[in-house]
């Protein structure tokens, strides 16, 4: 069940990468015109302008899950420690009303 869910996350992730890239692309354009603009009028020498960088592909849902797999185990210690203590605290709240 939880595979399929991060399949059907993919292509969201994807529309949003792809929407985040193009914000990027555009923001980078904008400034390249300022600069081009600024050369007409004489403010600063000629410069040539890069194409803007290709978008980077969307990691497969595979991989995305292995990821979260690995980050969720590092911090199970982390957690156990927290769920122990409040555990301990529990206990001596408990004995403390009885």
């Amino acid at each position: 069940m939880q595979q399929r869910t991060w399949k059907q996350q993919q292509p969201k992730l994807k529309e949003q990468h792809s929407e985040a890239h193009l914000k990027k692309q555009l923001h980078y354009l904008n400034d390249c015109k300022g600069f081009s603009d600024a050369m007409k009028s004489g403010l600063t020498v000629k410069i040539t302008f890069e194409k803007p960088p290709t978008m980077a592909p969307v990691s497969k849902h595979r991989w995305l899950m292995q990821v979260y797999s690995q980050d969720v185990l590092l911090r199970l210690r982390e957690k156990s420690s927290i769920t122990s203590v409040f555990g301990e605290v529990l206990k001596i709240d408990y004995k403390e009303g009885h």
